[in-house]
């Protein structure tokens, strides 16, 4: 062993061995250049390439907090944990009720509560079982990403509640899954995945955002987003679906699709379909307002004649929610991202902004509130102006619900940590009037889920 070790070796078999060693580097960093840039040359071997370049983070990954379900944050460092009442927050002081949507870090996986706001208490819990939603799922489309399927990281994604107790749910890239009071699955939709929103129109039918699979004839390499509107009957069953990138096409915006000479396999990146439910002077019932995070656009557009009859990018910067106010006003979360080359990060804070159709104004009523208040949340997040003027906020991958006044001050708020100290991820929760959340605690208190 000695010998071989302290071996003599000619000097030309060296350089033989470093050449072939820096033709192997080469050939190894094309290999995953070609897979980075969606290249499927060299198959197995470029993935396997890929795969051995992605060890180190793979290995960076498994020393830091698991980013699907939570956040370490010292921002929050004199916030109390769970609900509590705010700066000027009373008990009595609020009505109505929280579809809270979050992942409990206590019990490892997500909940779905529902909160009286008079006095912060939860008034009903529920526990979907994963693998019992799952099992009622027949067939997946190919573009499926099972990655978040399982019980830890499963959230229950905006969640819309029933009268009889019930959930529509999915998380994000999920099927659509319909369960009684009890969390028992009745049906399930899963022609195609769905994630962010889930809103209903004024027939009573779910608008989602969908992901089917690429019609085999397309033109788009692999992956592509292919952001579609779908309609979904209250019964499961799809009534109707808009490819997002062939309206863009043919009514003259591709170039919103690709503005620089570069692919882009998520151009426009919908999360948020919000129907219209009456006639306005802008507007009328069966248009639908369209959140699109990649290029900050908001749009309104009418699928009864494929339609865009308005469409603006910005002040806002990757939002992910868009509300109807009236007749004439709008309001939007923006994100308010920027990445510079170094990731994106939320420039200083959110903000709500109101758009009004009537004279073209962009108002910011709660943007210095928003900065004393350091409420921040790169990806998704929403915002929802409730009927008596306060505001709810969700800082969804910070763990932080808010209710604000009309003055900014905070009335009410709830922090997602749990008794490991971990802030943990929300899930887009859902504000619920005092009449509708009375009738709902009436059900409730009668269902028995263990007969």
């Amino acid at each position: 062993m000695k010998r071989f070790l302290f071996a003599r070796i000619e000097a030309w078999i060296l350089c033989l061995f470093a050449l072939v060693g820096l033709l192997g580097l080469i050939a190894f960093g094309g290999l995953v250049l070609l897979r980075e840039r969606g290249s499927s040359f060299a198959g197995g071997v470029g993935a396997a390439a890929h795969g051995l370049a992605e060890l180190p983070l793979v290995l960076k990954r498994l020393r830091e907090p698991d980013s699907r379900i939570y956040r370490w944050s010292k921002r929050f460092n004199e916030i109390p944990s769970g609900w509590s009442f705010g700066e000027v927050g009373r008990p009595g002081a609020l009505d109505g009720y929280v579809l809270l949507s979050r992942i409990d870090g206590n019990r490892q996986r997500a909940v779905v509560e529902l909160v009286d706001l008079s006095d912060m208490a939860v008034v009903h819990t529920w526990l979907p079982d994963v693998e019992e939603l799952l099992a009622v799922v027949k067939e997946l489309p190919e573009n499926a990403e099972k990655l978040n399927w399982a019980q830890p990281y499963f959230r229950f994604v905006h969640p819309f509640i029933h009268s009889d107790g019930g959930l529509t749910i999915k998380n994000h890239d999920s099927p659509l899954i319909r369960t009684d009071a009890c969390s028992r699955p009745l049906w399930a939709f899963s022609k195609s995945v769905f994630s962010h929103s889930t809103e209903v129109d004024a027939n009573g039918d779910y608008w989602l955002v969908a992901h089917p699979d690429l019609k085999p004839d397309s033109r788009w390499a692999e992956p592509f987003s292919n952001d579609s509107l779908a309609r979904v009957s209250a019964d499961g069953h799809l009534v109707e679906l808009i490819d997002l990138a062939e309206v863009f096409e043919s009514l003259g915006h591709f170039g919103r699709l690709f503005p620089v000479n570069q692919y882009i396999d998520d151009p426009l990146h919908l999360n948020d379909i919000q129907p219209v439910l009456k006639d306005g002077p802008h507007w009328k019932k069966g248009d639908l307002f369209l959140s699109l995070r990649e290029p900050s656009i908001i749009m309104l557009y009418r699928p009864s004649s494929d339609e865009i009859l308005w469409m603006k990018d910005g002040p806002w910067l990757k939002q992910h929610d868009v509300d109807i106010l009236d007749d004439h006003r709008i309001s939007v979360f923006s994100n308010n991202t920027r990445n510079y080359g170094s990731g994106t990060r939320v420039e200083d804070a959110v903000d709500v902004m109101i758009y009004d159709f009537s004279n073209g104004e962009v108002t910011m009523p709660w943007r210095e509130s928003f900065r004393r208040l350091d409420i921040e949340t790169t990806f998704e997040g929403l915002a929802q102006l409730l009927p008596d003027g306060n505001l709810m906020v969700e800082e969804t991958h910070s763990g932080r619900l808010l209710i604000m006044d009309k003055d900014g001050a905070v009335l009410g708020q709830f922090l997602n940590r749990a008794d490991d100290g971990q802030v943990y991820v929300m899930a887009w929760s859902r504000y619920i009037e005092p009449t509708v959340g009375d009738a709902l605690v009436k059900v409730l208190q009668k269902v028995d889920c263990n007969g």
